[in-house]
């Protein structure tokens, strides 16, 4: 059996299409729970509705504490020896859950992970996966880094619960994906990476915390980079040279950081959040263990480390009018 996992807040407008595309799964020997996360719009009914037509569906209403108390209360409830992951504004592929679960099963690992489609206003703008792949876990770092752009999302796997030993960590308020993930592969041997994209993901809902700029991005990002480093210095014991594509973040996140927000603060606010980046330790000290190959980015990396913060103010604003 699979425990379908979905934690829900203010997702009306999409929500019935995440249920029915779970209740119509190929695979039928489901346990789908529904956590209604205080939401103040027609969810709530929404899941009562559903837990009443079918009775593999369980619905849990509780009050608004976040999506991770929400996802640690499903795996506490769950019923499976598999655990599926499901937010409320994505959807599932028909053959999802069976063909996890086959291929879990097939090839003996402890995690499938599958690709994504990725959606806005209803057109496919991109589909990260991998290739076929078998992986044994603490190998070696490649294997870390070659999992890495589909890795932080819970959704796009498939868990054995028994190898769930931390569960989401509920003072986080982003960033618990990842934790969560990392202290997963800690416990288990093997990952089976299908090139397959199972999972639908929506971007159409605005109010997402991951979609807006949020002033303390920078710092949480840093810290959950940091604890990416710590595990694969501690699992695979390498060298700083062997993680550079981990150490490149260090020019990344600021990039991205700032980027994100010229789009809504003001010349003054971004000299401000400018000042923020170039005088922070972490990023100042880790810089010299970075290797950048795209101009841009060695020169955005040559402005950061001289603490440019006028240049970077241009460079951010004309590379945001140029790309636009």
């Amino acid at each position: 059996m699979i425990s379908v996992i979905i934690p829900i807040y203010n997702a009306d407008k999409w929500l019935a299409r995440c249920i029915e595309s779970v209740i119509n799964q190929t695979y039928k020997d489901l346990d789908i729970i529904l956590i209604d996360d205080g939401s103040t719009d027609k969810s709530g009914s929404l899941c009562d509705y559903y837990s009443n037509k079918d009775k593999r569906i369980r619905s849990i209403h509780k009050k608004n504490e976040g999506v991770s108390v929400a996802r640690n209360i499903g795996i506490k409830e769950s019923k499976g020896e598999y655990i599926k992951f499901l937010d409320s504004d994505d959807w599932l592929s028909e053959d999802c859950c069976e063909k996890l679960l086959d291929d879990i099963k097939k090839y003996e690992v402890d995690l499938i992970i599958c690709g994504l489609n990725i959606y806005k206003h209803n057109e496919l703008l991109r589909t990260p996966h991998l290739e076929e792949k078998r992986l044994e876990v603490h190998d070696n770092v490649e294997n870390f880094q070659y999992i890495g752009k589909v890795f932080s999302s819970p959704c796009n796997k498939l868990y054995k619960k028994d190898c769930i030993k931390k569960f989401f960590k509920e003072d986080l308020s982003a960033g618990e994906d990842l934790l969560f993930n990392l202290e997963y592969i800690r416990s288990i041997k093997s990952i089976f990476c299908t090139s397959e994209c199972l999972y639908n993901v929506c971007l159409d809902n605005e109010t997402s915390l991951n979609r807006k700029f949020r002033e303390d991005r920078l710092e949480i990002n840093l810290l959950l980079l940091k604890q990416e480093i710590d595990f694969c210095t501690d699992i695979y014991k390498c060298e700083k040279d062997k993680l550079i594509f981990l150490y490149n973040n260090y020019v990344f996140l600021p990039h991205a950081y700032l980027w994100q927000a010229i789009k809504t603060n003001s010349k003054k606010e971004m000299y401000q959040l400018i000042e923020k980046c170039v005088n922070n330790t972490q990023i100042q000290d880790n810089l010299k263990f970075t290797k950048m190959s795209r101009i841009d980015y060695k020169v955005f990396y040559y402005l950061l480390k001289k603490k440019k913060i006028k240049f970077i103010y241009r460079y951010i604003y004309l590379k945001n009018k140029l790309i636009k």
